[in-house]
């Protein structure tokens, strides 16, 4: 009985120190899933604006209370009432803890230039109080990158 114990108290200690990394992989990984599918939107956004000959505007919801919105939104820069995409930032699958933004919103438009640069800087605090960052560059020609900072 005694040898059960001393077996369980190692598990469960052992369980305590492998759980801590992989909760901060899991929230490194959600960083980088969410850079990824952002940067794949503002590529799109340059295909719906070329494709469908009309501008279209990216545009970036985020206040510092908590209880406000964090959206990333795609839609036509006519008609604000249509949408391509939103992405909710502050929960579920792409929840982020900071989202820095060069500003507000970018205008793609039909001949395949935006109107100026975006830069998003997406940032998760891990347990240990680290943050990790993701980067997505925006050139006014249509590149999209992601990155470190």
């Amino acid at each position: 009985m005694i040898e059960i114990i001393i077996v369980l108290i190692v598990f469960g200690i052992t369980a305590m120190i492998a759980l801590r990394p992989v909760g901060d992989t899991l929230r490194r990984d959600r960083v980088t899933k969410t850079a990824a599918v952002l940067s794949a939107d503002i590529e799109q956004g340059f295909a719906i604006a070329a494709r469908l000959r009309q501008p279209v505007r990216v545009r970036i919801y985020d206040t510092l209370q908590p209880s406000a919105r964090r959206q990333f939104i795609l839609r036509q820069r006519t008609d604000t009432s249509y949408k391509y995409r939103v992405r909710e930032l502050r929960t579920g699958d792409f929840s982020i803890d900071t989202l820095i933004k060069s500003k507000d919103s970018l205008d793609i438009m039909p001949n395949g230039l935006a109107t100026d640069t975006l830069r998003l800087t997406l940032g998760v605090k891990s347990n240990s109080g680290s943050w990790y960052w993701k980067v997505i560059r925006v050139t006014r020609a249509g590149l999209v990158r992601v990155g470190n900072q």
